[in-house]
């Protein structure tokens, strides 16, 4: 969460400097309307992993409960979001790795001119 204004005020100056003036409100609301149709799906998917595929692996006498990974997140009932929470994070880190060392993502400024706004 705390990258989450820096990601967001980068992403937003670019948009502002790249778009045409009177396109920026479509793009920004269509980005938007994007990002809240993931949200509820994100939040469902994630309940029911953590309940129904996670959960039975963390508890006692599950897959993973005598694993390196059940000694570090912890065995017993609730700990397959801890799992989730892990997997998603090493997720997010590998995608940050992957753009960090993508040179087009690294040159997206120079690459695309400012628009001129009259």
């Amino acid at each position: 969460m705390i990258p989450t204004p820096y990601a967001n005020g980068t992403f937003g100056s670019l948009m502002q400097l790249k778009i045409e003036t009177k396109m920026l409100g479509r793009v920004g609301s269509l980005v938007d309307c994007l990002m809240k149709i993931i949200t509820p799906i994100a939040i469902i998917l994630a309940g029911f992993l953590a309940d129904n595929v996670f959960n039975p692996l963390l508890v006692k006498g599950g897959k993973l409960s005598e694993t390196f990974i059940g000694k570090i997140i912890g065995v017993g009932n609730g700990r397959g979001i801890g799992l989730l929470f892990v997997i998603c994070g090493t997720i997010l880190l590998i995608i940050c790795v992957m753009m960090l060392l993508n040179r087009n993502i690294n040159r997206l400024e120079e690459l695309n001119p400012d628009v001129i706004n009259d």
